[in-house]
Protein backbone atom coordinates (compact mmCIF):
# COMPACT_ATOMS: atom_id res chain seq x y z
CA UNK A 1 0.00 0.00 0.00
CA UNK A 2 1.54 3.62 -1.21
CA UNK A 3 0.19 6.95 -0.16
CA UNK A 4 -0.63 8.33 3.20
CA UNK A 5 -2.84 5.81 5.70
CA UNK A 6 -2.90 3.87 8.75
CA UNK A 7 -1.77 0.39 10.14
CA UNK A 8 -2.98 -1.65 12.92
CA UNK A 9 -0.04 -3.12 14.34
CA UNK A 10 -1.81 -4.31 17.41
CA UNK A 11 -5.04 -3.84 19.20
CA UNK A 12 -4.24 -0.58 20.46
CA UNK A 13 -1.27 0.06 18.16
CA UNK A 14 -1.29 2.01 14.75
CA UNK A 15 1.16 2.75 12.13
CA UNK A 16 1.04 6.19 10.30
CA UNK A 17 2.25 6.01 6.93
CA UNK A 18 2.77 9.55 4.49
CA UNK A 19 2.00 13.40 4.69
CA UNK A 20 -0.80 14.54 7.14
CA UNK A 21 -2.60 17.71 6.87
CA UNK A 22 -6.37 18.93 6.79
CA UNK A 23 -7.29 16.55 4.21
CA UNK A 24 -6.76 13.52 5.34
CA UNK A 25 -5.81 14.05 9.32
CA UNK A 26 -9.36 12.25 9.18
CA UNK A 27 -7.52 8.51 8.84
CA UNK A 28 -6.07 8.98 12.11
CA UNK A 29 -9.72 10.03 14.17
CA UNK A 30 -11.08 7.81 12.42
CA UNK A 31 -8.47 4.38 13.74
CA UNK A 32 -8.19 6.14 17.14
CA UNK A 33 -11.96 6.37 16.92
CA UNK A 34 -12.39 2.27 16.33
CA UNK A 35 -9.35 1.49 18.60
CA UNK A 36 -11.27 2.94 21.58
CA UNK A 37 -14.60 1.71 20.39
CA UNK A 38 -12.73 -1.96 20.25
CA UNK A 39 -12.22 -1.44 23.92
CA UNK A 40 -8.58 -0.15 23.71
CA UNK A 41 -8.28 3.32 25.34
CA UNK A 42 -4.64 2.86 25.45
CA UNK A 43 -2.85 3.74 22.07
CA UNK A 44 -0.09 4.37 20.55
CA UNK A 45 0.98 5.64 17.13
CA UNK A 46 3.99 5.12 15.06
CA UNK A 47 4.96 7.82 13.53
CA UNK A 48 8.67 6.69 12.36
CA UNK A 49 6.94 6.90 8.18
CA UNK A 50 5.31 10.24 8.60
CA UNK A 51 7.24 12.90 6.71
CA UNK A 52 5.23 15.93 7.64
CA UNK A 53 2.20 16.89 9.71
CA UNK A 54 0.36 20.50 9.65
CA UNK A 55 -1.27 22.20 12.48
CA UNK A 56 -4.58 20.48 11.74
CA UNK A 57 -3.08 17.11 12.50
CA UNK A 58 -1.42 18.30 15.63
CA UNK A 59 -5.15 19.79 16.86
CA UNK A 60 -6.35 16.30 15.48
CA UNK A 61 -3.91 14.36 17.55
CA UNK A 62 -4.66 16.29 21.03
CA UNK A 63 -8.27 15.33 20.30
CA UNK A 64 -7.80 12.02 19.90
CA UNK A 65 -5.61 12.12 23.09
CA UNK A 66 -8.42 14.01 24.90
CA UNK A 67 -10.57 11.61 23.78
CA UNK A 68 -8.38 7.91 25.10
CA UNK A 69 -7.88 9.82 28.42
CA UNK A 70 -11.50 10.03 28.52
CA UNK A 71 -12.07 6.62 27.76
CA UNK A 72 -9.82 5.92 30.70
CA UNK A 73 -6.40 5.78 28.63
CA UNK A 74 -3.74 8.02 26.47
CA UNK A 75 -2.50 8.25 23.48
CA UNK A 76 1.46 8.05 23.20
CA UNK A 77 3.44 9.12 19.91
CA UNK A 78 6.53 7.07 19.11
CA UNK A 79 9.50 7.59 16.49
CA UNK A 80 8.28 11.16 15.45
CA UNK A 81 11.56 12.44 13.45
CA UNK A 82 12.62 15.31 11.15
CA UNK A 83 10.27 18.20 10.39
CA UNK A 84 7.10 15.73 12.61
CA UNK A 85 9.13 16.38 15.90
CA UNK A 86 10.36 19.80 14.67
CA UNK A 87 6.40 20.49 14.64
CA UNK A 88 5.13 18.57 17.70
CA UNK A 89 7.79 20.09 19.25
CA UNK A 90 7.59 23.93 18.58
CA UNK A 91 3.56 23.61 19.02
CA UNK A 92 4.29 22.16 22.68
CA UNK A 93 2.38 18.78 21.58
CA UNK A 94 5.60 16.34 22.07
CA UNK A 95 5.16 16.47 25.53
CA UNK A 96 0.86 15.84 25.54
CA UNK A 97 1.64 13.03 23.35
CA UNK A 98 4.34 11.56 25.02
CA UNK A 99 7.03 12.63 22.91
CA UNK A 100 10.51 12.44 24.41
CA UNK A 101 13.35 12.63 22.62
CA UNK A 102 15.02 9.73 25.09
CA UNK A 103 11.64 8.07 24.60
CA UNK A 104 11.27 8.51 21.25
CA UNK A 105 11.62 4.45 20.15
CA UNK A 106 8.81 2.03 20.73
Amino acid sequence: MTGTHILVRGPARLEAVGEFDHDNRHQIVAAVWQVIADGHPHITIDFGAVTLIDASTVRALLACRHLAVAHGGGLRILRANGVVEFVLDTTGAAAALGLRPAQNTP
